[in-house]
């Protein structure tokens, strides 16, 4: 089609072409922004190069707030869920090991009430548990192994002290436990009692003793003394003096003079010799 002609005779001109902009709502149509790309497709590269830089769609960017009036906390609670922090600490998943705690309800109150303050998420949390369940472990692992080697020191001197007596003080012990309990003691008490008199030196020689106390026969008048033992012949006494010196575990009493038992065998040998002798025991008045 042929431009109309002008009244010189010479073509019409074409009317200049409006900027692309014009076409925008007059905000965006006066922004220096948009102002800057010659075309449409010039701004459709640059907005594809930007997005690729950015590495996520526009729609998935958080605004960070900068200004004061922007530090309420309203202002980040999107950047906190978006960052996967829970807008109730109850939802916090709390997995605390028995070593952690011995109060665990109190310490995962705890956690979660500081979850909240420091904005953690849940792995942050996770990171939180785990640290301490770590520590808790290891602190356990430390105390047995403490316990262990108190213990196995505590036998081994009192095996040494005790000697042949060891096992039946021992057994002493517990059974004057269990007794003075009435035997209202269940299987994890009486082990959790057993191992805490086994590493405890001064407690289990204090109990030995107690027990030897308590085998001596009591003096003459005394409440509840024991009955007077007979008066043994001679031949009597030599078969019991024999059966005595058999005996391992009045032996190793009786050579050893700090054994909770030593002064009841003394006396029970000297019972003994003065019997063979035909003579009465130094225990029966004279």
């Amino acid at each position: 089609m042929q431009p109309n002609p002008t009244p010189e005779g010479g073509p019409t001109p074409v009317p200049e072409a409006k900027p692309w902009q014009d076409s925008l709502p007059k905000a965006l149509a006066e922004d220096p922004l948009f102002r800057g790309y010659k075309t449409v497709d010039d701004l459709a590269q640059a907005h594809a190069h930007l997005t690729k830089l950015k590495g996520v769609p526009a729609n998935e960017l958080l605004r960070i707030p900068t200004k004061t009036q922007d530090q309420a906390p309203e202002d980040w609670k999107p950047i906190y869920a978006a960052l996967g922090v829970p807008a109730d600490v109850k939802d916090y998943k709390i997995e605390l090991a028995a070593e952690a705690a011995t109060d665990a309800p109190a310490l995962e109150g705890v956690l979660r009430e500081l979850g909240g303050k420091a904005n953690l998420n849940q792995a942050g949390m996770n990171a939180v548990v785990e640290t301490l369940n770590t520590l808790g472990k290891a602190a356990a692992e430390a105390d047995a192994a403490a316990l262990a080697a108190t213990t196995k020191e505590t036998t081994e001197t009192l095996t040494k002290e005790w000697g042949a007596a060891a096992e039946g003080n021992r057994r002493a012990i517990g059974k004057l436990i269990r007794d003075a309990m009435g035997g209202q003691i269940d299987e994890q008490a009486a082990a959790d009692l057993e191992t805490s008199l086994a590493s405890n030196l001064t407690l289990s020689r204090v109990l030995a003793h107690a027990i030897g106390k308590m085998a001596e026969p009591e003096t003459p008048g005394g409440g509840g003394a024991l009955p007077e033992a007979p008066q043994l012949t001679p031949k009597a006494a030599t078969a019991a003096l024999n059966a005595f010196y058999g005996d391992a575990d009045k032996m190793a009493a009786l050579n050893n003079r700090n054994h909770p038992q030593h002064k009841a065998v003394l006396a029970e040998r000297a019972g003994l010799l003065a019997q063979q002798n035909g003579e009465k025991r130094p225990d029966q008045p004279g």
